[in-house]
């Protein structure tokens, strides 16, 4: 991944939906397990990394298409 300041990074995530932001927040900054974040946001464990995916990939392509 090149290179990307704070402030882009603080950008792209909030253009992601509440439940993507608690997600990543629940998950990068609280270190909740798969399992409690499923918990917390009462979805099944399988969704919670499907998610993850997904929002990994948008914030990567984000990154890319900026950097171009």
């Amino acid at each position: 991944m090149p290179s990307t300041d704070a402030a882009t990074v603080n950008e792209l995530v909030h253009l992601l939906d509440r439940t993507e932001r608690l997600l990543i927040t629940f998950y990068y900054v609280d270190r909740l397990s798969l399992a409690e974040i499923a918990l917390v946001l009462d979805i099944a464990p399988p969704r919670v990394v499907e998610m993850l995916q997904m929002v990994r990939h948008r914030i990567r392509a984000a990154v890319t298409s900026e950097s171009s």
